[in-house]
């Protein structure tokens, strides 16, 4: 029989078999793909190397790992949000890979799930997005037919794939997060999906993940589904003919944003775990008879967990688990043992920003290695895990002489604390006091942001990934904007600080952030990246927050109509290098939170609801783009405002021209 690849979720796993005919080994097919068989000899170390970063799309957020080439090596696919596309990296000898290959699929894509489609035994994806899921037939030499777009509900952000039906032809699921549902699309031949069938999640709530296996043993798959906004995982139990009844709801604290689906105490039955976003845990339920599972048992695995995958990473037969920690560009590993526990957080740097986390042995050594995706970086970390070298001989003993005194630690301040440990390596600072928890300790913190934010005064800027530098009205940086690497006119911020409205921020290399006063007795939170802008609030009883984006070179790249402040010349305008030039970004700034903030363009104001939305300054105007969310965008020049959801995007043109609403 032969047997196609395929994913069963993002970051939920590594890449299974599924077989075409049937799935009553569906159970054993799903512990198969969350174990990577290895020698009897358990090795009890990690040997994680550092990242070895490559090149992606715009925006990675979701990673799987297939073959795509039939080389033996295995390859990655990357989901690019902001460029609708995926990027497919080739594996080559030693976990290197090529330059990405980017394929177009769907609008504001979310996910990818991995299988055999139209049965011709190449690897084939299916990529779910705002428009529904795009379908990418395999050549088996690493490229891919252009995509054909199936309808798949309302806003769709996870897929899975198995053979609901067991006709012989995969199937996919995908979950529509807007609907609080799950819509199933039965497959056919040539690679072909049938109109969505949609059964219900949650009626309150976003479900964001999905994860497939064989709960009650009956031979037909199950869906498991997580919905962080109730803090709770679904199973939805299948039947005959792709349906499913139901769902029955288990609770896992804190905003379960992944899932993953693998046999972690050896019983037989497949268990569960989460990744928990709002805490600094993954969760495991362990199954039992009759889809039953157990409360929930948490693991720490370090600061925003976003995603999880599954994979064997020190070689022992126990299922091991990958976290990527999305605000401090790490990865935690957490070692599997006996009875579904797990060993105390590995932490390995990723890159930064990590989203996505698939796990493989990308350098043919038979030991699990780790692939994650970096939003912020628009790259791919590979961390390879070699086989641990053989001991050493042990040097013959000799007699030692006098064993010479150790030096004491450097410890600048004489605190007793060394400078290695020390919050404040200038001032002593014995107690480590650190009331904004920002690292540094107040002896020598010049900002306590444990005060808070001031309506229209001041912010609490928190540094999250990354370098960020500010400009300080009053401040003078003169001396500090000589050092390397740091934007002239600006200082370095270190940890967390009040800054005063008006402070500009440089956020081109890091991740900020941005605690403001929405009244006198409410805080609102957000995130900035990637841009520069600066931060302006009035002080009223319901505040916005402005975020004004800052592009000083858009006379100089836009040309003369910009310079005088007026609308382009139709000359100006159907000129070649006018139109060589209309769509050239001058500066952009991705937010991702929610209260009153608003991000100012030249052209438009887009105040967010709870949203990840870009901002582009372009020279034929101001757009703004949402992947998930909705926005309320204030056209200045046509004196109108446009609510743009997840998915869409709105051009305030520079010009009078009308401008449209348009998919992504």
């Amino acid at each position: 029989m032969e047997y196609v690849v395929a994913r069963f979720a993002r970051g939920r796993g590594r890449p299974g078999l599924v077989a075409p005919a049937g799935l009553t080994c569906l159970l054993a097919l799903a512990v198969a793909s969350a174990l990577w068989l290895a020698p009897s000899t358990a090795l009890a170390q990690v040997y994680l190397g550092a990242p070895v970063s490559f090149p992606a799309g715009e925006g990675p957020s979701d990673i799987a790992v297939a073959e795509f080439n039939s080389d033996s090596d295995r390859d990655v696919v990357v989901v690019n949000t902001t460029t609708d596309d995926v990027s497919v990296l080739l594996g080559g000898p030693d976990a290197s890979f090529s330059a990405p290959a980017p394929f177009d699929a769907t609008s504001a894509p979310a996910e990818v799930a991995v299988g055999d489609y139209d049965g011709d035994g190449d690897a084939d994806l299916a990529v779910a997005g705002f428009n529904g899921v795009a379908v990418l037939l395999g050549t088996g030499t690493g490229g891919f037919s252009a995509q054909t777009v199936f309808p798949a509900g309302g806003s769709p952000v996870a897929i899975a794939v198995a053979d609901f039906n067991v006709d012989g032809d995969l199937d996919l699921v995908v979950v529509n997060r807007g609907a609080g549902e799950v819509s199933v699309l039965t497959g056919g031949a040539g690679g072909t999906f049938s109109a969505p069938t949609s059964f219900p999640v949650v009626t309150s709530g976003l479900p964001e993940s999905v994860a497939v296996g064989d709960f009650d043993a009956d031979g037909d798959p199950d869906l498991a589904v997580a919905s962080p906004a109730t803090d709770n995982v679904s199973v939805l139990l299948g039947a005959a003919g792709a349906s499913f009844g139901a769902p029955t709801n288990f609770t896992v604290v804190d905003f379960p944003h992944s899932v993953a689906i693998g046999d972690f105490n050896g019983d037989g039955d497949p268990d569960l775990a989460t990744a928990n976003f709002n805490s600094v845990n993954a969760s495991v339920l362990l199954g039992g008879p009759g889809a039953s599972f157990s409360g929930p048992t948490s693991f720490p695995a370090g600061p925003s967990p976003i995603a999880i995958a599954i994979g064997d990473f020190n070689a022992d037969s126990d299922p091991d688990l990958a976290v990527s920690n999305r605000d401090v560009d790490t990865v935690s590993v957490l070692l599997g043992g006996a009875g579904g526990s797990f060993a105390g957080r590995l932490a390995f740097a990723a890159g930064d920003g990590p989203q996505g986390v698939a796990a493989g042995d990308f350098d043919g050594d038979g030991r699990d290695d780790l692939a994650v995706a970096n939003a912020n970086t628009d790259s791919v970390s590979v961390l390879a895990n070699p086989a641990p070298a053989p001991p050493p001989t042990p040097p013959t003993p000799v007699t030692p002489l006098a064993p010479p005194l150790a030096a004491a630690p450097p410890d600048r301040d004489a605190d007793t604390i060394a400078d290695t440990r020390d919050n404040c390596v200038d001032t002593p600072n014995p107690p480590q006091a650190d009331r904004d928890a920002d690292g540094i300790g107040d002896a020598c913190d010049a900002s306590d942001a444990s005060k808070g934010p001031t309506l229209g005064r001041s912010v609490v800027a928190r540094v999250v990934s990354g370098e960020v530098f500010v400009r300080v009205p009053g401040r003078s940086s003169r001396s500090i904007a000589r050092a390397a690497q740091v934007p002239s006119g600006f200082a370095p911020l270190k940890g967390a600080e009040i800054l005063p409205v008006g402070t500009v921020v440089h956020a081109m290399r890091g991740r900020l952030a941005l605690t403001s006063a929405a009244s006198q007795t409410r805080t609102q939170r957000a995130e900035f990246y990637r841009g520069i802008f600066q931060i302006r609030q009035r002080r009223a009883r319901l505040a916005t927050t402005d975020i004004a984006l800052r592009s000083t070179n858009y006379v100089k790249e836009c040309g003369s109509a910009a310079r005088a402040g007026r609308a382009a010349s139709a000359f100006e305008v159907f000129s070649a290098q006018a139109r060589r030039r209309s769509k050239k970004v001058i500066s952009r700034l991705w937010g991702n939170g929610k209260g009153r903030f608003r991000t100012i363009g030249r052209h438009s104001a887009a105040t967010l609801r709870g949203t990840i939305w870009l901002t582009e300054e372009r020279c034929d105007g101001t757009l703004t783009r949402v992947t998930r969310g909705v926005v309320s965008v204030r056209d200045l020049r046509a004196r109108r405002t446009v609510t743009v959801r997840a998915g869409r995007s709105y051009l305030a043109r520079a010009t009078r021209a009308a401008a449209k609403t348009r998919p992504g």
